[in-house]
């Protein structure tokens, strides 16, 4: 991704060191890096040693399916964008429902 006049800085997974100097001075992380399953973790851990935000698309995590009636009955996914602060508290920021055809593998 390349959002300009935005500060990008590249590290990987595998060094909690190279991690932390490239979180070092930042407000927050986005982690745009998949697989999820794979960066997350690192990634999370070293936004919480730097104390920062982290956010992350997390765009291979199929939608809830759920059967809605709006006119006829159809499978609808269903996101939720949740949050959690650096206390631990954590949060429901919104749901929404989508119209079909979203997510890594919905059919």
């Amino acid at each position: 991704m390349n959002f300009p006049g935005s500060p990008q800085r590249h590290a990987t997974v595998d060094s909690p060191n190279l991690l932390d100097r490239a979180l070092d001075g930042a407000d927050a992380v986005i982690n745009t890096a998949g697989p999820f399953a794979t960066t997350a973790g690192p990634v999370i851990e070293a936004a919480l040693r730097a104390g920062i935000a982290y956010v992350d698309v997390a765009a291979e995590i199929d939608a809830i399916v759920v059967k809605v009636r709006d006119g006829q009955v159809a499978n609808r996914p269903f996101y939720a964008a949740m949050g959690v602060t650096l206390d631990g508290d954590k949060d429901v920021l919104g749901f929404w429902a989508g119209t079909g055809g979203e997510g890594a593998k919905f059919s």
